[in-house]
């Protein structure tokens, strides 16, 4: 039973330690997801030619 518990306890420490750099970038995009919303979304976009918009 020992063997087995053993072995369980290794079998999820890999798996963490294969998933925490995962977490880890889900985190960073969750700050950068909060920090981008609402940026620009009252603003009119900048750059770049309206549609239509033709120059002679």
């Amino acid at each position: 039973m020992t063997d087995f518990l053993d072995e369980k306890r290794k079998e999820i420490d890999a798996r963490l330690k294969e998933l925490r750099p995962l977490v880890e970038e889900y985190e960073r995009l969750e700050k950068a997801a909060s920090a981008l919303a609402g940026v620009g979304a009252s603003s009119p976009g900048r750059g770049g030619r309206r549609s239509g918009a033709a120059s002679a």
